[in-house]
């Protein structure tokens, strides 16, 4: 399903509140954008660069839980449920973000029910990033895991560029380990197990993928097979580099 960003489903009117209400912010790269458990409220268009979600755990390992692009909405989850930040937001890259008013973010909401399906196909997103990563964690050896999440980063932010899927922006072992939910160290290994096999290449945080199908075949040889029951015959999703490949 083709869902517009929040922008584009605004109409005329709306997109001139919208933006006339706002403010736009700079980001350097990793400026904070708003931290976890903030109790204020901050939808925010990304207009420019890239914005990564991470929490922190009690050891203070950070799990990145997304990473957000252009046109996409952060921030938004405490002016609809009345939380805190579920995640802190810092930009990956630097960045450019519209802040939105609550009040006016709420406004065209009412308004508009096709900026209100907009938002939920982007918590739905973030939803479905969410579970493959709870998935892997619990079925996934490291290897497959780190796999699936060079997969979900590609979606993101990758570009095929000369029969290879480039990343537009740098991606970092400890970048991949928190999102693969592994040890920095057992990112790096399987970073040089995956270079030998030919699948990917990767230097100075630079990534690209060599062989999307390659990695689609580890991250699903690397579940249980009980978890493959257990979702009925159902077929994993397959990420959008693998597909195009």
């Amino acid at each position: 399903m083709d869902v517009p960003t929040f922008l584009e489903a605004l109409t005329h009117d709306e997109r001139d509140l919208v933006r006339r209400r706002s403010r736009i912010r700079t980001l350097a790269r990793k400026e904070i954008v708003f931290f976890e458990g903030e109790l204020r409220a901050h939808p925010s268009v990304i207009l420019d660069g890239f914005i990564r979600l991470e929490r922190t755990a009690l050891d203070g390992t950070r799990a990145v839980l997304g990473l957000r692009g252009p046109g996409e909405l952060i921030g938004e989850m405490p002016s609809l449920d009345g939380g805190r930040q579920p995640a802190e937001a810092n930009a990956l890259t630097g960045a450019e973000v519209l802040i939105v008013p609550t009040a006016v973010f709420e406004q065209v909401l009412a308004m508009n029910p096709t900026a209100c399906a907009s938002v939920a196909a982007g918590i739905a997103q973030q939803l479905r990033w969410s579970y493959e990563v709870c998935s892997d964690g619990i079925n996934g050896v490291a290897k497959a895991r780190v796999a699936g999440r060079i997969l979900d980063v590609a979606d993101v932010i990758g570009e095929v560029r000369n029969g290879a899927v480039e990343m537009s922006a740098p991606i970092s072992q400890a970048d991949l380990a928190g999102m693969a939910g592994v040890c920095r160290e057992s990112a790096a290994r399987v970073i040089g197990d995956l270079r030998r096999d030919g699948a990917i290449a990767y230097a100075g945080r630079r990534l690209r993928i060599l062989r999307p199908d390659m990695l689609e075949r580890i991250k699903c040889a690397g579940r249980d097979a009980g978890s493959s029951r257990s979702r009925r015959g159902a077929e994993p999703r397959r990420s959008r580099a693998a597909r195009d490949a």
